[in-house]
């Protein structure tokens, strides 16, 4: 087993985020996500440094504090220094999950926040060529997932990591599928595919997580129809986060339709206060260029 990885066994079904309208805590969490969705991240980072002072315990507030430089490095650009803030940020995040475990092995919440975060440290990794921390990082995150699927195999949020790991293992490059082959795994890029769409299909939060992943991958693969369906689905839930815009012009321009692209690149180029402020810059960018084109 894998250093960190849980133990199987039966456990308690607990539920990670509450989405049902409640109040005091559990209601400026919602809000605290929402606005993470949302790209308002300075809103995103005070409620959660709010909750924090309350219960410093609580891992969803450390999870959705390091999904911040993970969006903003994976969605929104490939900074280093964003990447290395996520390495941080998850590594201290993991390190309380597994005091956590060590008291109580069954917490579900804790385990599948726990996937989650290694899941996403192997994509990190994989972005950056790492392979081998990739598969190491997928095969502990799968290791924390496997435990709730024997638990309910249809849960989105079970389902994302369970597509995300599938995705990674069938996509793994040539030159590196030796090293899964000495650790015994596979996977399948279409098996992937086919459970990140039943995760997208939910009506949780995690259908964003999963259809930006899935917009992300069928870009990877050159599927740009399917990556338009979700960036356009996503960036009409969601009309203020400039990562769902900038990523659906950028599929548009690739697919040949300059108008609706442009417009887009607009609305992007002309926001003036973000934490993204490469996107706009990004935008301005590509109006010039399609305009210097036509």
């Amino acid at each position: 087993m894998t250093a960190g990885a849980p133990k199987d066994g039966p456990a308690q079904t607990v539920v990670a985020v509450s989405e049902t309208g409640s109040t005091g805590y559990e209601y400026k969490l919602e809000n605290a996500i929402d606005s993470f969705y949302q790209a308002d991240w300075d809103t995103t980072r005070l409620l959660l440094s709010e909750l924090q002072r309350n219960n410093g315990t609580d891992l969803r507030l450390h999870f959705f504090e390091a999904m911040i430089p993970f969006w903003s490095y994976f969605f929104g650009g490939n900074n280093p220094d964003d990447a290395d803030r996520f390495l941080r940020q998850s590594a201290t995040a993991i390190d309380m999950g597994d005091r956590m475990l060590a008291s109580n092995p069954q917490d579900t919440s804790v385990i599948l926040l726990m996937g989650g975060l290694h899941g996403y440290r192997s994509l990190v990794a994989a972005s950056e060529r790492k392979y081998r921390t990739a598969i190491s990082s997928g095969i502990t995150g799968y290791s924390f997932t496997k435990v709730l699927l024997k638990m309910d195999d249809d849960d989105p949020n079970t389902l994302m990591g369970q597509g995300v790991f599938e995705y990674m293992m069938g996509s793994v490059p040539r030159e590196a599928r030796w090293i899964t082959r000495i650790a015994g795994i596979s996977g399948s890029m279409q098996e992937g595919f086919d459970i990140l769409e039943r995760a997208a299909a939910s009506s949780g939060y995690i259908r964003n997580d999963a259809a930006m992943f899935l917009a992300y991958f069928y870009e990877q693969q050159g599927q740009l129809e399917q990556a338009h369906r979700h960036l356009k689905n996503l960036a009409d839930r969601y009309p203020d986060n400039i990562i769902f815009t900038y990523n659906l012009a950028r599929i548009l321009e690739m697919q040949g339709n300059t108008s609706q692209a442009i417009t887009l690149y607009e609305q992007v180029a002309s926001v003036r206060q973000t934490p993204l402020a490469n996107l706009p810059s990004k935008s301005a960018d590509r109006l010039d260029a399609l305009r210097e084109n036509r």
